[in-house]
């Protein structure tokens, strides 16, 4: 008898314990089954300019870590810097805190451009996904060193070394 008390009593007050709970679709956007959480884009722009990473915002993308479509992203956000350089930064939230933290940074104009790395990749067969982005399960020395992520239709994944184009292996 006292189970079925204590269950009513439970179903009774679970809409009062989960109230606040809820999370909207837009938090959804920016928060993954992982935990992280990405910045807004007007966010992220105050931050890299105010921290003077850039002077110049051109582009905010949302990009993977890996290719795991429900797991954690970074935002990758692409600029100029104070000497006129081409920037490229990722940066992911704090949830604790609220806070940025900058993933890895790197100038744009020492990699290859997404077409070269197409062509690269022609005769492998059809790219069903391509993106560069902070290789996080390399080692501590090349730990969040930027790499081409490439996801070939037949399923088939490729890393590429972003300033030569090689193939990197697996993992790495």
């Amino acid at each position: 008898m006292k189970s079925k008390r204590w269950l009513l009593i439970s179903l009774l007050l679970l809409p009062l314990i989960t109230t606040g709970c809820q999370t909207t679709d837009q938090e959804l956007q920016h928060q993954d089954i992982a935990g992280t959480v990405l910045p807004s884009a007007e966010e992220a722009r105050h931050y890299v300019v105010d921290s003077k990473l850039l002077t110049i915002v051109e582009q905010t993308e949302i990009v993977p870590i890996r290719f795991l479509e429900y797991g954690p992203k970074y935002l990758m956000v692409q600029g100029r810097d104070a000497e006129d350089r081409k920037r490229i930064i990722w940066l992911v939230g704090n949830a604790s805190s609220g806070g940025i933290r900058v993933v890895s940074e790197a100038l744009s104009d020492a990699f290859l451009p997404e077409s070269h790395i197409r062509e690269l990749l022609n005769e492998q067969g059809e790219i069903e996904q391509l993106f560069l982005a902070p290789n996080d399960r390399a080692g501590d020395t090349d730990k969040n060193k930027p790499i081409w992520f490439v996801l070939l239709k037949d399923k088939k994944v490729v890393y590429l070394d972003p300033v030569t184009g090689q193939k990197l292996p697996k993992g790495n």
